[in-house]
């Protein structure tokens, strides 16, 4: 399934590049605007970050490095300050996310994502091929602009999608065995 459209969006994808370790605490954070994530087919262990789910960039950042010149109709330069911006809502969170074919474990779904207004803006989720990832499909899915999700390859512990995944809006795609 191609989850992750890296077209014009602030997006990595670092899918078989051999990276190894534990999967980053505060990559969010630390990649402000990151909105696609891609690591694909590398040798990542341990478990899915709970702060993952606060994917939130905040409101605002810094843009520019210096100031931006302008030219007036007076053919004069006119700087403007360095200055946080303010980004829109549709970039404040992660939109996609895969980490197919790791060796993740622990919970299937963490409790922090699956809480009230945690990454919002997710419209794609790709946890296939991680067979150590655990756990039962929630209730109901807390993403409303989901639009396909793919736990193929993983431990779920439940027989049937919750009848509520069916009448979610936006979802168009369930993978899950």
């Amino acid at each position: 399934m191609p989850f992750l459209p890296c077209q014009r969006k602030p997006c990595r994808q670092l899918a078989r590049s051999a990276l190894t370790g534990s999967l980053p605490e505060g990559i969010f954070k630390a990649h402000l605007g990151l909105e696609i994530l891609g690591l694909d087919m590398n040798d990542l262990t341990g478990t899915l970050p709970a702060d993952w789910a606060a994917s939130q960039v905040g409101s605002s950042f810094q843009w520019c490095k210096r100031p931006v010149h302008l030219a007036t109709p007076s053919a004069k330069r006119a700087s403007l300050p360095e200055a946080p911006i303010t980004l829109p809502p549709h970039l404040q969170s992660v939109e996609g996310l895969s980490v197919r074919g790791n060796r993740l474990s622990g919970p299937l779904l963490p409790a922090a994502w699956l809480a009230p207004g945690a990454m919002p803006h997710l419209k794609y989720l790709t946890l296939d091929d991680n067979a150590a990832l655990t756990g039962p499909l929630p209730a109901s899915l807390p993403w409303p602009a989901l639009t396909g999700i793919s736990l193929a390859g993983t431990q779920v512990e439940s027989s049937a999608i919750p009848a509520s995944w069916c009448s979610a809006p936006n979802v168009a795609v369930f993978s899950i065995m």
